[in-house]
């Protein structure tokens, strides 16, 4: 039980009830060989205490595992994830899915596997959606700067044209009074 409440990080949530299921539990192991019946009662008591951090905790876990989750859906939904990287919205959408149908289905530790996930999934698409976004952005700005050099290109070819020409009007009518 000690450490399943120390995998989903319960302990803080109920940190008295914590406290003490961890005293009972090292006095009961202490106690083990020498005084079983001490042992015995202290494992009980642990028992007992951490049954409560589980009730207790589990629910206010989950919630919190859920919130994350949102607020790694909102990031991802400013990041325009679901256009930018579609696949990994779309997954993440199915696992928090699953994770609110496990949660409903009283499997509160594949529930909360699955929220983890499905806000890790949410962040790596927020994280590739600005990324995209990031080379996107780098493309235009090289794209811009090949347009200036092409316009300025086209400037000095319009000039040396021009040059040329003016210089060819000028030269045949001077050539012409002679």
């Amino acid at each position: 039980m000690k450490q399943q409440i120390d995998q989903y990080q319960l302990g803080p949530l109920v940190p008295d009830a914590y406290k003490q299921g961890s005293e009972e539990l090292a006095a009961g192991e202490n106690a083990m060989g020498t005084d079983n019946a001490t042992a015995k009662t202290k494992l009980d008591a642990a028992i007992a205490d951490f049954q409560k951090v589980i009730d207790t905790g589990v629910p206010i876990g989950l919630k919190r595992e859920a919130d994350r989750v949102a607020q790694a859906k909102s990031a991802a939904d400013a990041a325009k994830a679901d256009k930018a990287a579609p696949d990994l919205y779309q997954q993440a959408e199915q696992l928090q899915q699953q994770a609110e149908a496990k949660q409903k289905a009283n499997s509160p530790a594949e529930a909360y596997a699955l929220y983890q996930q499905a806000a890790d999934t949410y962040a790596k698409a927020e994280a590739a959606a600005k990324q995209r976004r990031t080379e996107a952005e780098a493309a235009l700005k090289q794209a811009d700067a090949q347009l200036g050099q092409a316009k300025s290109q086209v400037e000095t070819i319009q000039k040396n044209l021009e040059s040329s020409t003016s210089g060819q009007n000028g030269g045949s009518t001077s050539g012409g009074g002679q």
